[in-house]
């Protein structure tokens, strides 16, 4: 039997030698043990017109794979020059494997998208070792929107190792600081700890509906990035027994589902376990309601300079009569000027804001919006740029609106 499963395993590896991996399953795990390895220095070796690579690698040491089940690879990079292809990488010896990708209508790599370590791309952890590894990535020709630059960045990469259970690490579980089936705003939670002096920090994790940052459809998810090996946009990190923390989800959209909230306690070995989860029915915010309308169809290349303008369409479909205040959101890259000129966006015709964001980098921007700008039915957001600099990005999916309304729902605790 030993020998069987030896031969499978020896098929499964070859069968990584050559073509593209596609990973499905690979995400936050509660329960789980994980230790995590981050190389953070940007990596971007393509220089000049037509000066690109194939191919370029970096090393990363691992120094632990004792009772290591499986493996992931959180990518934190920008799509690069439009169209730009074949962005994958290699493990040692395996085959490749796919940045992950928003779900478009047509060829991803004919949109502007910036990925944050989440979701991770799920890797055999037979093709790693320990010593140092060696990261190979992968880029081709631009297959649309071409101007023979083909060109992306990676900001940094985590690789997580998951354990099984029989490793050394600080158990715990996460505690409701008032028992409600239902969250509101700056609902709380303390987590117990097995030994506290070995916690270095507890850090909390929602999972719930918001924006779609990863563009795959579906805006529920475990939301958190990886900046640098960090773990940012969380609900919040506490050093100190018994690790209380709030929820400030004023400005979160209500849920047509449960939210669930967990616990990663990092211990001082380096190792992170992740609690059970914390269920709640529904989200009910003080004396207001939360709705958030999303881009009706985002067009690839949605970028803007010298002159051009972009459009897109956010339907409002609610009477706005109670409506108290909103923002519009979005993911751009690049929405700061390189030289001072117009690089702007709004809503309806009125400009909402000009360099809003970053110049060549990502940032997630949140821009008030009078409330007599908006309206029910078909609102046009729009980019417009005089600059002859970098391009003004919107990434995939677009922008959305949040709106807040006035309401009689409360927390029915108070």
């Amino acid at each position: 039997m030993k020998r069987l499963f030896l031969f499978i395993q020896i098929l499964c590896l070859s069968a990584l030698s050559d073509g593209i991996i596609y990973s499905q399953e690979a995400g936050l795990k509660p329960g789980s043990i994980f230790r995590e390895y981050s190389y953070n220095k940007m990596i971007s070796p393509y220089v000049g017109e037509r000066a690109w690579k194939d191919s370029f690698f970096v090393d990363l040491e691992v120094d632990d794979l004792q009772n290591a089940i499986e493996a992931e690879i959180a990518l934190k990079y920008w799509g690069g020059h439009s169209g730009t292809s074949d962005q994958t990488f290699r493990v040692n010896g395996s085959g490749k494997f796919d940045f992950p990708q928003p779900e478009t209508p047509g060829n991803p790599y004919c949109y502007y998208r910036t990925f944050l370590g989440n979701p991770p791309v799920k890797v055999p952890v037979e093709i790693l070792h320990e010593g140092l590894n060696r990261f190979t990535f992968f880029c081709g020709p631009q297959v649309c929107y071409n101007f023979n630059w083909p060109h992306y960045w990676i900001y940094s990469f985590t690789v997580r190792i998951y354990y099984d259970n029989s490793k050394d690490c600080v158990r715990g579980e996460i505690k409701k600081a008032r028992e409600t089936d239902t969250a509101f705003n700056l609902v709380g939670f303390s987590t117990e700890a097995d030994d506290p002096e070995m916690v270095e920090s507890v850090e909390y994790i929602g999972y719930y509906e918001d924006y779609d940052l990863d563009g795959d459809g579906n805006p529920a998810g475990w939301q958190y990035i990886i900046n640098n090996g960090q773990w940012e946009r969380i609900i919040g990190k506490q050093y100190l027994p018994p690790y209380y923390s709030s929820w400030n989800n004023f400005w979160i959209p209500q849920q047509s589902g449960d939210i669930r909230i967990i616990a990663k306690i990092n211990s001082v070995n380096g190792l992170s376990y992740l609690t059970q989860a914390l269920e709640y029915k529904g989200l009910v915010q003080k004396g207001s309601v939360i709705k958030m309308y999303n881009t009706k169809r985002l067009d690839e290349n949605f970028a803007v300079r010298v002159g051009k303008r972009k459009e897109c369409i956010i339907p409002v479909n609610d009477d706005l009569s109670d409506a108290i205040s909103a923002y519009i959101i979005l993911s751009a890259w690049s929405a700061e000027s390189d030289d001072g000129k117009i690089h702007g966006m709004g809503i309806n015709g009125k400009m909402l804001a000009e360099c809003p964001g970053k110049l060549h980098d990502w940032a997630f921007l949140k821009i008030p919006v009078p409330m007599e700008w908006l309206k029910t039915g078909d609102n046009t957001f729009f980019i417009y740029s005089e600059t002859a600099g970098h391009a003004f990005e919107v990434n995939y999916p677009g922008p959305s609106i949040l709106v807040r309304f006035k309401g009689s729902m409360t927390d029915p605790e108070n």
